[in-house]
């Protein structure tokens, strides 16, 4: 399972780490064979099946689009410098390796605020503090869960664990037919070993709305896990009527069938799967070792 804040992994590229086989005698059983299990780890691994690809992602807009804030990311000038704007001063500097901003917050008063991520790098780039905003948007409207959620995010990241959890249950309470805080909710437990509540929620995300692939295919892994292989493909076959040629999905219902000896119907998805990848050979060890 993905790890749940890694930003810029999580939210845009967290990859699928494709497994192989290797070549299997006719009929030998399926289920005893050892395929390597569907895990979220990062870009890197995937270099080998998709190295085209990652060349044209590596160092793209996309690939450097949020970044943790630090001397190698950071392209403005932080040498002390100020400038004023609306009649509003800003003040750029570092400390301790760390970059700041000291300008006016709340009441008026000028503080020292730390930029922790980076976002974008041409023509322009901006920065994210930590900043007391989400909390004064609840108090003016303690229905604008935006706020909460992106709240929650930070919290998580402080290490604010219950308050994370907290408020993503409160999101739940106010709309309780939203996908997302369960989803969120499932990862994070997930990230703390809490399989039982990490399975309750990712399986009630995935009969909320709007739709999420990453729902589907985590609580899927997590059925697997416990070895649900049949309940695992039926989750996905639902979620392959909303994203057909979801790569990643068809994979881990590859990997079921795979354990279930389900040789026909694993023969099948396969094919799918070379069809949407051709260039990934161990998609085609996979079928001659069900030939």
């Amino acid at each position: 399972m993905l790890n749940f804040y890694q930003l810029k992994n999580h939210f845009f590229l967290l990859l699928l780490f494709f497994g192989y086989a290797c070549r299997q005698e006719k009929n030998q059983h399926l289920g005893n064979t050892d395929f390597p299990p569907a895990t979220f780890v990062g870009a890197e691994s995937c270099k080998s099946c998709h190295q085209k690809a990652y060349q044209d992602w590596k160092g793209s807009d996309h690939d450097l689009s949020m970044q943790v804030a630090d001397s190698t990311t950071v392209l403005g000038d932080f040498d002390n410098i100020s400038f004023t704007t609306k009649g509003i001063k800003y003040h750029f500097f570092k400390k301790d390796g760390k970059y700041y901003v000291n300008t006016i917050g709340e009441g008026g008063v000028y503080k020292n605020y730390n930029i922790v991520f980076t976002f974008g790098v041409k023509p322009l780039q901006q920065y994210l503090i930590k900043f007391p905003a989400y909390e004064r948007a609840l108090q003016i409207d303690n229905f604008y869960n935006p706020s909460r959620i992106n709240l929650a995010l930070l919290k998580y990241q402080e290490g604010e664990l219950k308050a994370a959890e907290n408020l993503y249950l409160k999101v739940i309470e106010q709309e309780p037919e939203y996908s997302y805080p369960y989803y969120m909710l499932g990862l994070l437990y997930n990230e703390n070993n809490a399989s039982e509540k990490s399975l309750k929620y990712l399986s009630q995300a995935c009969e909320k709305q709007p739709f999420i692939s990453r729902a589907f295919y985590n609580y899927g892994l997590k059925l697997q896990e416990q070895g649900a292989y049949q309940k695992s493909i039926v989750l996905i076959d639902r979620a392959l009527k909303n994203d057909p040629f979801n790569e990643n999905l068809l994979y881990i219902k590859l990997l079921a069938q795979l354990k279930t000896n389900q040789k026909k119907a694993a023969k099948s998805t396969c094919t799918i799967l070379i069809k949407i990848a051709p260039a990934n050979t161990r998609y085609q060890e996979i079928l001659q070792s069900l030939n």
